[in-house]
């Protein structure tokens, strides 16, 4: 299962292939805000130490906050807020809820768990693909080579989902060059 550095990469890769905007000097904007939203479902996990909450002390992960319909629900009040000037536009709208969507859609293929409540508020199943992991955490008791694996980890993931997010970024860099230079 990807951690938050793939989870963000996979959001930055969907706001890389579908710009919010053509203006290459605030592409980055687009790139941090995909990647923020690529890995907030997992701040679900905070859930849990709310004080007297009534859901307090549940595990939350993997619930409501890994499923399409939340991804559309956050994806649109991201894209009011983003366009709260010019007006929200469905592209908008659609862009951050792929980003966010990536999320669940990883955590559902890749996951160990009992699987993730994807089709919430429709079905409240958990569903998982089981699929071989790209990244595997190695299993030690001791701390320091538990924390050196989760360094590791993060590296190997940054290599995997850091090369999509560069051949998408350089395939829509060029592609637009290429696109503009025809127009003129």
């Amino acid at each position: 299962m990807p951690t938050p550095i793939g989870h963000a990469l996979m959001g930055a890769t969907v706001t890389a292939a579908f710009p919010l905007n053509r203006d290459e000097r605030f592409a980055w904007r687009s790139y941090l805000l995909g990647g923020f939203l690529g890995a907030a479902p997992d701040l679900d996990c905070l859930l849990g130490y709310l004080p007297f909450a009534p859901f307090a002390g549940r595990d939350w992960h993997h619930d409501f906050a890994h499923s399409l319909g939340f991804a559309f629900l956050c994806g649109a009040i991201v894209a009011l807020l983003h366009g709260y000037r010019s007006g929200v536009r469905w592209r908008t709208v659609f862009i951050l809820s792929v980003a966010m969507a990536s999320h669940p859609i990883l955590d559902c293929m890749f996951t160990d768990s009992a699987g993730v409540e994807l089709f919430w508020p429709f079905l409240h199943t958990q569903w998982r693909l089981q699929l071989p992991a790209p990244v595997y955490l190695p299993v030690h008791d001791s701390l320091w080579p538990r924390l050196l694996g989760v360094v590791l980890i993060g590296i190997q993931e940054a290599a995997i989902y850091g090369s999509l997010f560069g051949f998408v970024w350089l395939a829509r860099r060029f592609g637009w060059r290429r696109a503009e230079q025809a127009e003129g």
